[in-house]
C-alpha cells in the first residue's frame, strides 16, 4: 500500500499591482536574512513578476537581473509589495502553493513563512503550511507541533484536520489519527482524497469494512480516481469478498494500467483460485512497476512453484527476504525456501508447490 500523502490545497486567483511600497518596505527594514543573496532575489522576482503582470518595476527587475548584483533594496521592495497586497495570510499561502514550491526552494519557502508568521502570529493558514513544509523534509515532531498550532487557531479548517490526521497515522496513532480524519471528512464531504486518507487509516489499524467504505466515498466522489479504486480492492480482499475486490482492481487498471498494487491484486485473487497461469503476467507486471515490493515477490514464488519452476521460485523467495522487515513475511519466505532448497539439491524436478502457503 502506497503511503498516505499529505494534501496541499491549490488555489486560483487574480491580484492587482500595489503602488505604495513604503510602508511595506519599512516594515521589511528589518529582514537582513535576504539582503545580500541574490539567487533568492532572482527566484523572488520570477515568481512575483508573474503573480504581478501589472507591476512594471518587477517586470524591468526580473528582465534586468544585474541590478541584483549593485543593490539589495530592490528586494525589501519585492518583499515589501508581495506583503502589501496580501491581507490576509490565505493569500500568502496562495504564493507558496504556486510559485515557491514549484521551485523546489523549501528554504526560501521556509524563510518567507517565517516572515509570514511574525506579520500574522495567529494564522491558522500559515502554521498548517509550515507543518506541511516539515512533513516535506520528514521532520514529523515539528510537523505535529505545527499542525497541533494550525489546530488551536482554527479548528474547522479541513486542510489542518486531515494533514494532522495523516502524520499521526504514519505514526501509528490511529485512534487520534482517525478522530481527525473524520471531522476533515465532516468539514470537507466533497473531497475525494481526504476520503482516501481516512481509508487509509482506518486500513492500517485493521478496520477493513470502515476502509472500504471510505475507498467507496472517495471512488463516488471521482471514479477516475485508480489508487482509489485499487485501496478499495485491497480492503474487500481483506474482507474476502473476492467479485468486488477484483471488479474494483479492474477499475483502477483501466483507470491506470499501471497501477502496481491493482495488479498484485488480481495475481493474488487468480493464485487463490489455483490459477498460477492467470496469476502470473499480473504479478509479473506488478514486480516491473515496483520491483522492491518484498508481497509481490512472494507470491510471485508461490506462482512458480505452482507451475514447476522452483529456482525461479527461489529467487522470488531469497528477493523477499532482502527486501522485507516484516517477520511475518520473512518467516513464510524462509520456509518455503528452505523446502524448495532441499528439493532442487535432491534432484527433484516435478514439484508443484509443498512448502507453507498462508498469505501474507
Amino acid at each position: 500500500m502506497k503511503r498516505p500523502q499529505v494534501i496541499v490545497p491549490l488555489f486560483e486567483y487574480e491580484m492587482q499591482a500595489c503602488e505604495n511600497l513604503s510602508k511595506a518596505k519599512h516594515d521589511f527594514e528589518r529582514t537582513t536574512w535576504v539582503l545580500q543573496k541574490p539567487a533568492q532575489l532572482k527566484i523572488l522576482l520570477a515568481f512575483g513578476s508573474k503573480l504581478f503582470p501589472h507591476a512594471s518595476r518587477l517586470q524591468n527587475a526580473y528582465q534586468n537581473q544585474v541590478m541584483a548584483r549593485i543593490s539589495p533594496e530592490p528586494l525589501v521592495s519585492l518583499l515589501g509589495l508581495v506583503l502589501d497586497v496580501l491581507p490576509e495570510p490565505a493569500e500568502l499561502q496562495n504564493v507558496l502553493d504556486l510559485e515557491v514550491w514549484t521551485f523546489l526552494r523549501p528554504d526560501l519557502s521556509h524563510q518567507i513563512l517565517s516572515v509570514g508568521l511574525q506579520v500574522w502570529p495567529g494564522s491558522a493558514e500559515l502554521e498548517n503550511k509550515m507543518g506541511e513544509y516539515y512533513t516535506v523534509r520528514r521532520q514529523m515532531d515539528l510537523a505535529l507541533y505545527h499542525f497541533r498550532l494550525a489546530l488551536d487557531n482554527d479548528d474547522q479548517l479541513a486542510v489542518v484536520r486531515n494533514n494532522l490526521g495523516v502524520v499521526l497515522a504514519g505514526q501509528q496513532q490511529y485512534k487520534e489519527a482517525i478522530k481527525h480524519l473524520e471531522t476533515a471528512a465532516e468539514l470537507d464531504p466533497g473531497s475525494p482524497l481526504v476520503f482516501i486518507n481516512l481509508g487509509n487509516a482506518y486500513l492500517v489499524s485493521g478496520q477493513m469494512e470502515q476502509a472500504a467504505s471510505a475507498y467507496q466515498r472517495a471512488t463516488d466522489l471521482d471514479p477516475a480516481l485508480s489508487n482509489a479504486w485499487a485501496l478499495h480492492g485491497l480492503s474487500s480482499l481483506n474482507l474476502e469478498n473476492i467479485q468486488l475486490a477484483k471488479a474494483s482492481f479492474l477499475n483502477a487498471i483501466e483507470n491506470d494500467p499501471i497501477n502496481s498494487l491493482s495488479q498484485q491484486g488480481l495475481g493474488v485473487i487468480a493464485l487463490s483460485q489455483e490459477l498460477p497461469e492467470n496469476a502470473l503476467p499480473y504479478l509479473q507486471a506488478a514486480r516491473i512497476l515496483e520491483p522492491a515490493d518484498a508481497v509481490t515477490r512472494l507470491y510471485l514464488g508461490q506462482v512458480f512453484e505452482k507451475l514447476n519452476r522452483p529456482r525461479d521460485a527461489i529467487v522470488e523467495y531469497e528477493q523477499t527476504l532482502l527486501m522485507s522487515d516484516d517477520p511475518t513475511l520473512a518467516g513464510l519466505a524462509k520456509a518455503h525456501l528452505e523446502n524448495l532448497q532441499g528439493l532442487v539439491s535432491a534432484g527433484i524436478s516435478d514439484y508443484r508447490g509443498g512448502a507453507p502457503n498462508e498469505n501474507p
